[in-house]
């Protein structure tokens, strides 16, 4: 009995130690955060004061459009003190080497701007520029927005403006968007006093079609599902081949012992259901992956650890 109890508090041990992560990037590793504006909050503000302008940000709104064509118009209305407006009213120049000049020293997490016009709309600063390859073309005419998707390690996208809002082009309605956000059917909302929504995480994915219906709805969801999987998929052979193995080893070591007690039959019962629990879990995570954009890797692990049980068991 002393061999079981050895073999079962072994087996115990292996499965805590699969289960740890592997492969998890130190936070000194994480890049600085970065605001999704920049000319709409402190970096703006900064960088008047260094030109000589010294300005307030009163309010501010960001808002992107996202064509057919995949290429987003950024329009960025900043609201300013009376003094600093009255400047830059007087001296365009001003206003757009204070804009240019935040945009080139402080952190913003748009990188690949064209055509960057300013101008005062009274005491408002109007930015606007446009970011090309920002979606594309997915299922039954869906447009997939995965400008803001990263599967690597990357900063906090912070919210800058007072509202960050997206919409898709001209009509079209939108059909998911990350469950932060707030949406209208049309556009979804980033604010930066919504404690849940002040910033924008790294596997969101907004998708726009023609209408609301069911059919596009559906190509909708397939479509992220078909953006998503090669990422999920890499992240599963770092993540999980592993610790898996070492499952694997860990069940190969108690059948050992098992062996010398004639007790195989037993395991090998118990194989089969725990492998098929394994791929339900996992259809499950595909069915979450698909409608939220994200599943933990642990999950994935799990699931792939229970099949990986199952059969070595039922050998």
């Amino acid at each position: 009995m002393r061999s079981r109890t050895l073999a079962l508090v072994t087996l115990a041990l292996l499965v805590a130690l699969a289960g740890l992560p592997v492969g998890n990037a130190p936070a000194e590793a994480r890049p600085p955060p970065e605001a999704v504006c920049g000319v709409c909050g402190e970096a703006f503000e900064e960088a008047g004061d260094a030109a000589g302008v010294p300005l307030t940000v009163e309010s501010s709104t960001l808002r992107v459009r996202v064509n057919d064509d995949g290429v987003g118009t950024w329009t960025a209305r900043v609201e300013l003190d009376d003094d600093s407006a009255a400047t830059f009213r007087e001296n365009p120049e001003q206003l757009d080497r204070v804009v240019r000049g935040t945009f080139d020293d402080y952190r913003v997490f748009t990188d690949d701007r064209r055509r960057l016009e300013t101008r005062m709309d009274g005491d408002t600063a109007v930015v606007t520029f446009e970011v090309p390859e920002m979606a594309s073309r997915g299922y039954g005419d869906v447009l997939v927005v995965d400008y803001f998707h990263d599967d690597g390690v990357r900063g906090t996208v912070y919210v800058d403006a007072d509202r960050f809002v997206v919409t898709g082009p001209e009509g079209s309605s939108l059909l998911t968007a990350p469950a932060e956000t707030r949406t209208n059917g049309t556009a979804a909302v980033w604010s930066a006093a919504d404690e849940g929504a002040a910033s924008i995480g790294s596997q969101t994915y907004l998708t726009f079609g023609p209408d609301a219906g069911l059919a596009t709805t559906a190509a909708a969801y397939a479509s992220l599902a078909a953006d998503s999987g090669p990422g999920v998929l890499t992240n599963l052979a770092w993540v999980a081949v592993v610790p898996t193995l070492v499952l694997i080893v860990g069940v190969l070591l108690v059948r050992q012992f098992d062996r010398r007690f004639d007790d195989e039959r037993g395991a090998r019962r118990f194989g089969p259901p725990v492998a098929a629990l394994g791929v339900m879990w996992g259809l499950c995570l595909l069915v979450v992956q698909a409608f939220s954009g994200s599943a933990a890797a642990v999950a994935w692990l799990l699931a792939l650890q229970l099949v990986a049980l199952g059969v070595v068991s039922a050998a």
